[in-house]
Protein backbone atom coordinates (compact mmCIF):
# COMPACT_ATOMS: atom_id res chain seq x y z
CA UNK A 1 0.00 0.00 0.00
CA UNK A 2 1.44 3.44 -1.01
CA UNK A 3 1.05 6.23 1.07
CA UNK A 4 -1.69 7.62 -1.68
CA UNK A 5 -3.86 5.31 -0.83
CA UNK A 6 -3.80 5.20 2.96
CA UNK A 7 -4.53 9.17 2.18
CA UNK A 8 -7.13 8.93 -0.46
CA UNK A 9 -9.61 5.79 1.55
CA UNK A 10 -10.24 7.35 4.67
CA UNK A 11 -11.11 10.71 2.77
CA UNK A 12 -13.41 8.89 -0.02
CA UNK A 13 -14.85 7.39 2.83
CA UNK A 14 -15.71 10.55 5.12
CA UNK A 15 -16.83 12.30 2.11
CA UNK A 16 -19.31 9.75 1.17
CA UNK A 17 -20.82 9.95 4.80
CA UNK A 18 -21.10 13.69 4.02
CA UNK A 19 -22.20 13.32 0.88
CA UNK A 20 -25.28 10.61 2.06
CA UNK A 21 -26.16 13.10 5.05
CA UNK A 22 -26.90 15.91 2.26
CA UNK A 23 -28.67 13.53 0.40
CA UNK A 24 -30.59 12.39 2.61
CA UNK A 25 -31.62 15.80 4.23
CA UNK A 26 -29.90 15.97 7.33
CA UNK A 27 -28.20 19.01 8.91
CA UNK A 28 -28.45 21.84 11.21
CA UNK A 29 -31.42 23.87 11.23
CA UNK A 30 -34.03 21.09 9.52
CA UNK A 31 -36.64 18.93 10.04
CA UNK A 32 -36.70 15.70 8.63
CA UNK A 33 -39.10 13.11 8.94
CA UNK A 34 -40.44 10.39 6.39
CA UNK A 35 -44.64 9.53 6.34
CA UNK A 36 -46.27 6.49 6.55
CA UNK A 37 -47.89 7.14 3.32
CA UNK A 38 -46.98 8.62 -0.21
CA UNK A 39 -49.12 11.76 -0.63
CA UNK A 40 -49.93 12.90 -4.02
CA UNK A 41 -52.28 15.47 -3.21
CA UNK A 42 -50.46 18.02 -1.87
CA UNK A 43 -54.05 19.75 0.09
CA UNK A 44 -53.40 16.34 1.87
CA UNK A 45 -49.88 16.42 2.18
CA UNK A 46 -49.88 19.22 4.04
CA UNK A 47 -52.34 18.55 6.76
CA UNK A 48 -50.01 15.21 7.40
CA UNK A 49 -47.30 17.45 7.58
CA UNK A 50 -49.16 19.30 10.61
CA UNK A 51 -50.07 16.48 12.16
CA UNK A 52 -47.15 14.71 12.49
CA UNK A 53 -45.73 18.31 13.83
CA UNK A 54 -48.08 18.41 16.13
CA UNK A 55 -47.29 14.81 16.73
CA UNK A 56 -44.03 15.66 18.05
CA UNK A 57 -44.81 18.30 19.73
CA UNK A 58 -44.22 21.44 18.21
CA UNK A 59 -46.81 24.22 17.41
CA UNK A 60 -47.25 24.77 13.57
CA UNK A 61 -48.83 26.56 11.23
CA UNK A 62 -48.90 26.60 7.50
CA UNK A 63 -48.58 30.20 5.75
CA UNK A 64 -49.07 29.00 2.02
CA UNK A 65 -46.66 28.56 -1.00
CA UNK A 66 -44.61 25.98 0.80
CA UNK A 67 -44.12 27.97 4.15
CA UNK A 68 -44.37 27.07 7.71
CA UNK A 69 -44.04 28.39 11.22
CA UNK A 70 -42.84 26.57 13.80
CA UNK A 71 -42.08 27.08 17.14
CA UNK A 72 -42.35 30.55 15.95
CA UNK A 73 -39.50 30.16 13.10
CA UNK A 74 -40.01 30.38 9.47
CA UNK A 75 -39.52 27.28 7.71
CA UNK A 76 -39.72 26.34 3.49
CA UNK A 77 -40.61 22.72 2.70
CA UNK A 78 -38.98 20.28 0.59
CA UNK A 79 -40.12 17.25 -0.68
CA UNK A 80 -37.31 14.55 -1.28
CA UNK A 81 -37.80 11.53 -3.05
CA UNK A 82 -35.08 8.85 -1.62
CA UNK A 83 -34.29 5.35 -2.27
CA UNK A 84 -34.01 3.42 0.86
CA UNK A 85 -33.28 -0.40 0.76
CA UNK A 86 -34.39 -0.13 -2.60
CA UNK A 87 -37.46 1.60 -1.85
CA UNK A 88 -38.17 5.23 -3.01
CA UNK A 89 -39.28 7.30 0.12
CA UNK A 90 -40.74 10.48 0.53
CA UNK A 91 -38.87 12.38 2.60
CA UNK A 92 -39.89 15.83 4.56
CA UNK A 93 -37.74 18.18 5.08
CA UNK A 94 -38.42 21.49 6.69
CA UNK A 95 -35.50 23.74 6.08
CA UNK A 96 -35.50 27.22 8.64
CA UNK A 97 -35.16 30.39 6.86
CA UNK A 98 -32.18 32.77 7.81
CA UNK A 99 -33.45 35.40 9.11
CA UNK A 100 -31.70 38.75 8.34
Amino acid sequence: MNIWSIILIPLAIVGGLFFFNFLSGQGKGKIVFDLDKRYVNYGEYIQAILQELKKQGKQAFYEGNGRFIIDGSPYTFIEWNVNLGGVPTQRTVLKQDKIS
